[in-house]
């Protein structure tokens, strides 16, 4: 398959299925550059700080 035939396939799938594809994609990419073995050790896996998805959204939108 080519690249060209692969865009128009990502492009004719579902909101969800392109976010599923993204995050593959991003894996793959993260292995082949060494960020994955250290984001998947269990001392990386602290989330002191971390805020949830509606959170990040109402800060990102600057509501309160």
């Amino acid at each position: 398959m080519s690249f060209t035939e692969v865009q128009t396939q990502a492009a004719a799938l579902s909101a969800e299925e392109r976010r599923k594809l993204a995050a593959f994609l991003t894996m793959l990419r993260m292995k082949e550059t060494g960020e994955w073995e250290d984001t998947t050790k269990p001392e990386a896996q602290d989330r002191t700080g971390w805020v949830s998805l509606e959170e990040a959204r109402q800060r990102l939108l600057g509501q309160s």
